[in-house]
């Protein structure tokens, strides 16, 4: 398998480093959740259990006291507050307790810890909960732990961090946000600032400068297609646009081959795409275009767990199980509802005689969709194996009863969508899977089956021919697999033989009373007759 970019190593993979510079508080008592809901820039209270998420505290002008992130727990709520900003927001925090049932204290902690990506996302159980909080950072999802657990995740290279902090809006105290900054004026604004929840300290400013044009300088990106000289002599720095001021930077990272510039840039240059050139007080030109922040968010869960899932699956067909293991359990870790993993993860388990675990990972399966056949099938072999004869024969029956449901469903799915020549990327993760299936039982009615409609759909029209023909041969009541095979005889150019095969899985549906496939063996019937009238006129 290729190697990976550094960014790919941690989106994919995961990281591991310092978090200096943080400290606890803790904030319990039954008014708690109100209490911080009125005082903190976020929603509060729409915070679950054991999530977490940005926010800010200010003053009555709209201005920053802290940043911080505020984590929900059982019984309390813990908020990370940067190291210096602790004694002063515990104290802000204490003077507005009047009737609440609030208390506030901080926690004396050990050095942080930041884990990120899907090995930190597998790894977090192996910490004490009370001693982490998860947390979104750096534009992925992980976890903050002054627990002393060994973790199996590798190192974060620091100056990826410093694109992706710039990227992603990290706030880092001192440096892209401040104390007595006016919140309108950073990318706080968009991450930590709700617009749907009630008044907040300091919200009455916040709403009026941003109906009266907003912050005459805001945090923008600037990305600039060159090097810039010494990028550390930048930051701090004013500049003009066109003769008027401009703005200053706020920090720079690289990324790529490219140099970015965070900036505070004059209202009348925050326009996304726009090429600016800035002209510095030395003389010194730096030119760029213009974008929002943040300009790089988290990815969906599916999203990174789909991809996992496909490496996985191409290592499993080379033989490569464990690192197959590996990538599908991180990507369960990313997206615990994610079927495919659990079915490919059940899979290699069975073919490794771990029988125990791969019954739960069908079970998992199952929870996920509650219809799968390949999960029941599975189930039954297993239970067989084991000698458990009466909840494999149990199993079988299910599997049926499933197999009947999915044919329902991919016939609706047919005749919705018409087959295209483009298989996907998700159809060559699950072809590979299928055909490691096959070869533990060539007969498999599923595999073969899904393998006939993604050859369908590929336009290897006598492939899957025979893949359908071994699906009817298994089970010659499936409509779904006449149909799919008709539609594989046309294209292979035997017409006469799809017209009977169509007409011989109507008859079939009809008596399932699939009325989806139905109509789409109708359809292509009197489309085919249609064509022969006319080639009979001409």
């Amino acid at each position: 398998m290729a190697s990976r970019s550094p960014f790919d190593r941690l989106r994919l993979e995961g990281g591991l480093c310092a978090f200096p510079g943080w400290g606890l508080l803790r904030v319990a008592g039954e008014d708690r959740q109100r209490f911080l809901h009125s005082q903190l820039t976020s929603d509060v209270r729409a915070l679950d259990e054991g999530e977490t998420q940005i926010s800010a505290l200010l003053d009555a002008s709209g201005r920053l006291r802290s940043v911080l992130y505020v984590s929900r727990r059982a019984d309390s709520h813990l908020l990370l507050v940067p190291a210096e900003r602790l004694p002063a927001v515990g104290g802000d925090l204490q003077a507005k307790i009047i009737a609440d049932d609030v208390e506030v204290e901080a926690l004396a902690v050990e050095k942080m810890r930041l884990a990120l990506g899907p090995r930190a996302l597998h790894a977090m159980p192996e910490v004490r909960p009370e001693r982490t909080i998860a947390i979104t950072a750096f534009g992925q999802q992980g976890f903050v732990t002054w627990d002393d657990a060994t973790l199996p995740i590798p190192p974060v290279d620091s100056s990826l961090l410093a694109g992706l902090g710039l990227l992603s809006g990290q706030p880092m105290w001192g440096v892209n946000v401040r104390e007595g900054q006016l919140v309108n004026e950073t990318v706080l604004l968009r991450t930590a600032v709700s617009r749907n929840k009630g008044c907040y300290l300091g919200q009455e400013t916040v709403a009026k400068v941003q109906a009266h044009r907003g912050a005459a300088y805001a945090s923008m990106l600037l990305r600039v297609s060159r090097p810039v000289g010494d990028r550390d002599d930048l930051p701090g720095r004013r500049f003009e646009v066109a003769g008027r001021r401009g703005g200053t930077v706020v920090q720079t990272a690289e990324w790529g081959d490219e140099t970015l510039l965070e900036v505070l840039l004059y209202r009348g240059f925050r326009v996304p795409g726009q090429s600016l050139e800035c002209v510095f007080e030395d003389g010194s030109v730096i030119r760029g275009t213009v974008a929002e922040l943040p300009a790089l968010g988290c990815e969906a869960p599916e999203d990174v767990a789909a991809e996992l899932w496909r490496e996985a699956v191409a290592l499993f067909a080379e033989d490569q199980d464990d690192e197959a293991i590996t990538l599908l359990e991180a990507a369960i870790a990313v997206c615990p509802g994610f079927a495919d993993a659990y079915e490919t993860l059940g899979v290699i388990r069975g073919r490794r005689g771990e029988l125990e675990l791969a019954i739960g990972s069908m079970q998992k399966l199952l929870e996920s969709e509650p219809h799968s056949v390949m999960a029941h099938a599975n189930l039954s072999r297993f239970y067989a194996q084991l000698g458990r004869i009466e909840e494999a024969e149990e199993e079988l029956q299910l599997a049926s009863a499933a197999r009947l449901h999915e044919q329902r469903r991919s016939s609706a799915d047919v005749a919705r969508t018409p087959p295209t020549d483009d298989a996907g990327e998700n159809d060559r993760g699950r072809e590979a899977l299928l055909r490691r299936v096959l070869e533990i039982d060539s007969e498999d009615a599923m595999a073969n089956f899904g393998m006939g409609e993604i050859m369908v759909r590929k336009g290897d029209y006598e492939e899957a021919s025979e893949f359908l023909r071994r699906a009817l041969t298994a089970d010659a009541s499936s409509p779904a697999a006449y149909l799919h095979l008709g539609d594989a005889l046309k294209g292979s150019g035997h017409r006469a033989e799809a017209v009977e095969t169509w007409r011989r899985g109507l008859e079939i549906a009809a008596d399932h009373g699939d009325s989806a496939t139905v109509q789409a063996m109708q359809q292509r019937l009197a489309e085919d007759n249609a064509v022969t009238i006319c080639n009979d006129q001409v």
